[in-house]
């Protein structure tokens, strides 16, 4: 019997994808990379904005990671050698670095760093896909097709300090190698309710909140 893409709920899914982006990573975790089915067009709908994704990530990351800076060193030296054809245009961007906060994945402010002024439109696209992979993963089963997901990136103390993201914080953390980690709250009701929080090379975070869409205030 044939599988259903994770993401769309509707195509058959012919191939895998990597829930985490697999450029982020300078190698393959020990644990090995978070899979899941998808169909093609999922798993290729978003590659430039997993690109921008990318970049963006490492841009605000590289003041508190050493991974995260050598990670940016390949991303580099691929577009000098050709391997990578997009990242001169990705890399154009740490040009618009600017001073940003920085909270790690536990909520706790480390001050200033170099940052992007984000494109959160392309960065929450692929937030979403991370959340809906990573549900199918932790969960065991897809959310449904018409179940909401919200999103944000480097959240401010007020929402860290919600009741559904302080209950995503008190569980206990999973990691991907050094470079990602996630809390997920789930209530036990088999609901497609559940929060989240994301961290990424320590430095970066982001929260993730899914339910349905009567539900209109997740947060």
């Amino acid at each position: 019997m044939s599988q259903v893409c994770v993401y769309c709920v509707q195509n058959e899914a012919d191939t895998e994808d990597h829930v985490v982006p697999e450029g982020l990573f300078e190698h393959a975790p020990e644990t090995g990379y978070i899979r899941v089915p998808a169909c093609y067009t999922c798993n290729n709908g978003l590659s430039r904005d997993e690109e921008y994704f990318l970049v963006a990530i490492l841009a605000e990351a590289t003041a508190h990671s050493a991974t995260a800076n050598r990670v940016l060193d390949r991303l580099a030296e691929d577009h000098r050698s050709g391997r990578r054809r997009r990242t001169g245009l990705a890399l154009a961007l740490l040009e618009k670095a600017r001073p940003v906060d920085v909270y790690s994945p536990g909520g706790i402010y480390l001050g200033t760093a170099e940052g992007l002024e984000l494109d959160t439109t392309r960065v929450n696209r692929v937030l979403d896909k991370i959340v809906r992979g990573l549900f199918f993963h932790h969960v065991g089963r897809r959310l449904s097709q018409d179940a909401a997901v919200y999103v944000e990136i480097k959240p401010d103390l007020d929402r860290m300090q919600s009741p559904v993201i302080a209950a995503a914080l008190a569980q206990a953390p999973t990691f991907l190698g050094d470079v990602f980690m996630y809390r997920l709250f789930s209530p036990s009701d088999g609901t497609d309710a559940t929060s989240w929080t994301l961290g990424f090379y320590d430095a970066v975070l982001a929260i993730g909140v899914t339910g349905r869409p009567r539900n209109s205030e997740v947060m």
